[in-house]
């Protein structure tokens, strides 16, 4: 019995976490030109962010919620919209204990670099 509420316990702590994510934001600039191995692509700068939303996640919640993390059903990435000098798109990270993390991207191009404002959403599975 003890076994079962430490567990619980573990989980609930480990929700509020997530929860605690909410409205996370990180603030990305690339360049555009300069030398060649410094170029950062759109899609580069998603990677990136997502790999530190995952970091983030990993030192947060203990390295085992990789296992029960990382490796779900996950939404399908959506597009919002697309030009050429602007995307806004919704990328799911994962889900875990009923709530899904989204990351939530607005990706301004100039000809000098472009900008990447992502704010991290959780959203109740089913909600």
């Amino acid at each position: 019995m003890r076994k079962a509420e430490i567990e619980k316990e573990r989980r609930a702590r480990w929700y509020s976490e997530l929860e605690s994510l909410k409205g996370t934001k990180v603030v990305m600039f690339f360049p555009k030109g300069g030398e060649r191995e410094f170029r950062i692509t759109r899609a580069d700068a998603v990677r990136a962010i997502e790999a530190s939303v995952i970091q983030i996640l990993k030192e947060k919640l203990d390295h085992r919620l990789e296992e029960e993390f990382l490796a779900p059903d996950k939404c399908d990435t959506r597009v919002h919209l697309a030009d050429d000098d602007r995307e806004i798109m919704t990328k799911c990270v994962g889900h875990a204990f009923g709530l899904h993390i989204h990351i939530n991207f607005i990706i301004e191009e100039g000809q000098e670099g472009g900008r990447l404002v992502a704010t991290v959403e959780t959203v109740e599975v089913g909600g």
